[in-house]
Order: C-alpha cells, then structure tokens, then sequence
C-alpha cells in the first residue's frame, strides 16, 4: 500500500469516525455491553438443527465471509472444525444461500450497506418450527432520503463519504 494525501485524509476521517462512534456508544452505555457480546453465538432450533451465527467467519470478524463467489473449499476451510448445521453470517453484505454436504451457509445481505445499486434493506426471519426450520430471505423499500439525512444530521464525521460509498452519490430526496 502507497502511502498518498487521499489515503492519510481517508484514514483520518475513519479514525475520526471510529472515535465519535466510541463516544457516542460510551454515552448511551452501549459501548460495554458491545464490548462483552461475544463473536459467535449458538443456538439449537426446535428440530435440533444446530446453529451458529458469526459476523464474517470462526477464522475472524473480518476478511471473507458468506458470499455467493466464495469457492466451497475456501467456504468449508473458514468454518472448519465446526459442526453446526446451519450457519449465519453477514459482514460481505451479499445475499447467499447455500449448501455444502449437509451444511447451509446462509448470509441475508445488508440492511443499509449495499454492494448493489439495489437499496433494498435485507433480512432474514428463521422460521423455527418442531418438524423442520424455515428460512425466509426478505427485501424492503425504505426511505433512503431520510436515512440519508439523518446521517448528514448526526454529527458523524466521514457522513458524506459514507453517503457516497453506499448510495453512490445518487441519493433520493426524504419522502415528506
């Protein structure tokens, strides 16, 4: 990596960035309670189908994650050793859906940070039932003005450049 002024300015802002949202969750007191959530969280569905949920995969909170590209080697070698069935991550923001043997892999996509030009916020409900569990991936409109703005509005510094990194520059104006 090149150190260049456009590099140094964007790594300003981002420590910039980072800061204010250090402080903002410190004055609400969420900042401890994200300090002990753990990076993987486990469950066991109505069926018995084990769960595991992870930001990108076992191997860490960043780098690759679910993704629709991802070869199945790589994919099994980020959960290996792992023995859920049904495994949930997001982090990439790319809808996925996915099988390897017996396992699922399955990513829902981003509410708000979209590798697309679809501004869609992407979810998923599990829907656990006693026979067998149901995966529902969902896709809803919403005000991206508004959500715009209230960036804008927040404080936060970097705010244009994230506007211009997910919504490439071409934001709606707020529904009214």
């Amino acid at each position: 990596m090149t150190l260049t002024p456009t590099l140094v300015d964007q790594m300003t802002m981002i420590a910039a960035s980072l800061a204010w949202t250090k402080g903002t969750l410190g004055a609400s007191g969420d900042l401890e309670w994200l300090a002990e959530a753990a990076a993987t969280r486990r469950s066991t569905l109505a069926d018995g189908t084990e769960v595991l949920a992870v930001r990108a995969s076992v191997v860490g909170d960043d780098g690759p994650g679910i993704t629709p590209d991802v070869s199945d080697h790589e994919l099994g070698g980020l959960f290996a050793g792992e023995t859920a069935e049904l495994v949930l991550g997001g982090h990439t923001y790319e809808v996925t859906d996915r099988r390897i043997g017996a396992r699922r892999f399955v990513n829902p996509g981003s509410v708000s940070n979209h590798p697309s030009q679809d501004r869609r916020a992407r979810y998923a409900l599990i829907h656990d039932h006693p026979a067998e569990y149901r995966i529902e991936l969902r896709a809803v409109e919403y005000d991206v003005g508004s959500a715009v703005a209230m960036l804008a509005a927040s404080g936060l510094p970097g705010s244009d450049w994230l506007t211009q990194r997910f919504f490439s520059g071409s934001v709606p104006e707020p529904l009214t």
